[in-house]
């Protein structure tokens, strides 16, 4: 499973680049593994449970997990 692959990445090789913005900022395994545990959180204080569906219509652009 992807998700199961890119947190083996994030916790084994927390440097590792990721992806990079349109800025050409580069993101690290780690920095983008924080930035979706910070918005997991915020779900969870809105009262999302797991398996609960989201639809999130956005450009697709890493900024959005900040």
């Amino acid at each position: 499973m992807a998700s199961q692959s890119f947190w083996q990445w994030a916790e084994s090789d927390p440097q590792r680049l990721a992806l990079v913005s349109d800025d050409h900022r580069p993101i690290s395994f780690g920095e983008f593994g924080a930035r979706v545990n910070q918005l997991s959180r915020a779900f969870q204080s809105l009262g999302l449970q797991p398996d609960d569906g989201v639809a999130m219509v956005l450009n697709n652009v890493p900024e959005w997990i900040e």
